[in-house]
C-alpha cells in the first residue's frame, strides 16, 4: 500500500520542513514507492519553495508542490492559517490523488527506518477510516478525546472535513467529535503536545532540574515510528546519533 505524505508549512517553519526532509533521507535514503506534497504557504518566498521542492525530490519519487493562499495569524491566533492550509490541502488531495495520505507537521520525527512503509501496513489493515494517536484530557476548552492531526486519513476525507476549516479553533479540535468515532488508535504514533511556551525537548540524560518538558529516548514507547511534536531539532539530534545512515 502507497501513502501520500503531506508536509505543510509556512515562512516561520519552513527551516523545519527541510530538516524533516532531510532526517528522512538519512534513515530511508530515497522512497520511491510513496509520494510527497508539498503545501507551501503562498507567502513563503519562490526560491525557499523551490528549495524545498528539490529536497523533496531527492527524497521522495514523485513530488508536488501546492501554494494555497492563507490568512495571516493575528495575535498568535495560528489556527486560521492553518485550518485553511488543511482544509484546501484536503481538497487538492481528493480531487487528485488516490493515494490515502499522513498530515506529517514539520516538527513530526519518524523515529526508525521504514516508518513510512509501516504506517501504510497498519492502515492497510485498519478497520476505521482514521488511525492516528488518541489524546484525553481535562483541559478546559479542547475536547475531553481527540486525534491530533499528524495521522492517516482516507483519500475522500476532503468533503467531510471541509467545514471543521473555518478556523474558529484548531481544526483537529473542531472535527473531534467526527474523527474519533471514525478512528482507530495506533501505537505508531505517539504524541506529546506539551503547551505553547512549554514545547517538547530532548536530552541523553534528564536532570533533577530538568522541567516536565525534557524528556528522553526512553520516554517514546517503542512500538512508535512517528514522534509529534518536537520543535527545537533535539530529538532527532538524538536519534541521528544511533540511526545507520541509509545513504
Amino acid at each position: 500500500m502507497n501513502l501520500l505524505t503531506v508536509i505543510p508549512y509556512c515562512a516561520k517553519d519552513s527551516k523545519e520542513a527541510a530538516r524533516l526532509l532531510e532526517w528522512i533521507f538519512d534513515l530511508d535514503g530515497q522512497i520511491t514507492n510513496h509520494a510527497l506534497l508539498l503545501v507551501a504557504d503562498d507567502a513563503v518566498p519562490l526560491e525557499e519553495k523551490k528549495r524545498l521542492h528539490e529536497l523533496g525530490r531527492t527524497v521522495f519519487g514523485s513530488v508536488e508542490t501546492i501554494m494555497p493562499k492563507c490568512p495571516a495569524s493575528v495575535n498568535g491566533a495560528y489556527q486560521v492559517p492553518a485550518a485553511a492550509m488543511f482544509g484546501r490541502a484536503a481538497a487538492h488531495i481528493d480531487a487528485c490523488y488516490k493515494f490515502n495520505w499522513v498530515w506529517l507537521e514539520p516538527d513530526a520525527v519518524p523515529l526508525c527506518s521504514g516508518w513510512l512503509d509501516r504506517l501504510a501496513a497498519a492502515y492497510e489493515a485498519c478497520p476505521k477510516r482514521f488511525m492516528g494517536a488518541v489524546v484525553k484530557t481535562t483541559q478546559p476548552g479542547v475536547p475531553q478525546v481527540h486525534m491530533p492531526a499528524t495521522m492517516v486519513y482516507p483519500n475522500c476525507a476532503g468533503p467531510d472535513l471541509q467545514k471543521y476549516c473555518d478556523g474558529k479553533m484548531a481544526f483537529d479540535m473542531a472535527f473531534a467529535d467526527y474523527v474519533v468515532p471514525r478512528g482507530q488508535e495506533t501505537p505508531l504514533i505517539f504524541h506529546r503536545f506539551g503547551s505553547p511556551s512549554d514545547v517538547p525537548t530532548f536530552k541523553e540524560t534528564k536532570l533533577p532540574s530538568d522541567g516536565p518538558n525534557v524528556g528522553t529516548l526512553e520516554n517514546i514507547t517503542k512500538e512508535a515510528v512517528l514522534f509529534h511534536r518536537n520543535k527545537d531539532g533535539t530529538l532527532i539530534k538524538l536519534l541521528g546519533k544511533m540511526a545507520t545512515p541509509a545513504k
